[in-house]
């Protein structure tokens, strides 16, 4: 029975935006309790029919990165960044950049509940007597530690519309590029108006009154 219901919800919600009542659709699923990953991959359906692209990549994302994987969380999010056309561009994203951009992503407890967990299992192992396996556990979870402090203070943005990256904070710098409308990055440190994208170093540089989310 509770499932039908549950049903007959969504079924509710997408005729609402089917009908285009955005705001009674949000109003709708927002209403209910749902499991914080199932919430925001619902608002980034809404969102894309209402066509805020950004707002919709933001929403899937942090569906997708709550625990939400899936082909259909995939194919939802490759077809927002193929209209954002940013497909291509990002395919220069380095690995490293892509692993600070994921790591960010994550639920702030991830690492550490991850360290928590590799030291528990390094302390059973230890009492065991399994000295080399007790080592690797112990090694991966000072790992977790270290990205976990690397990474504590990052906040990822996406752009809200084109911005000029600067060399330097000001407009007597040369101009490197134009951060597209979708783009996902990091920022390190700000110059009064100005700020500095560290992550992906594809568009690393300095922005000026960026509008983003």
């Amino acid at each position: 029975m509770l499932v039908k219901v549950k049903d007959q919800e969504m079924m509710n919600f997408k005729k609402l935006i089917e009908e285009k009542s955005f705001s009674e659709a949000e109003k709708l699923i927002l209403s209910k309790d749902l499991p914080k990953n199932i919430l925001n991959y619902n608002l980034g359906f809404l969102e894309y029919k209402k066509g805020n692209l950004v707002v919709s990549r933001k929403y899937l994302e942090q569906a997708k990165f709550s625990g939400m994987l899936s082909e259909e969380v995939d194919g939802a999010l490759k077809l927002v960044r193929t209209e954002l056309d940013l497909v291509y561009t990002e395919s220069d994203i380095s690995d490293f950049d892509n692993f600070i951009l994921n790591s960010a992503s994550l639920p702030s407890h991830f690492y550490p509940t991850l360290s928590v967990i590799t030291f528990l299992l390094a302390l059973v192992l230890m009492i065991k007597n399994k000295k080399i396996l007790c080592v690797f556990s112990s090694f991966f979870g000072i790992i977790f530690l270290l990205v976990f402090f690397g990474i504590k203070d990052f906040k990822i943005q996406y752009n809200l519309v084109e911005n000029i990256v600067y060399r330097g904070p000001s407009r007597i710098f040369e101009e490197k590029q134009v951060l597209p409308p979708g783009a996902k990055f990091i920022i390190s440190k700000e110059a009064d108006e100005w700020k500095y994208i560290k992550y992906p170093t594809i568009y690393e540089g300095w922005v000026y009154k960026n509008k983003a989310i």
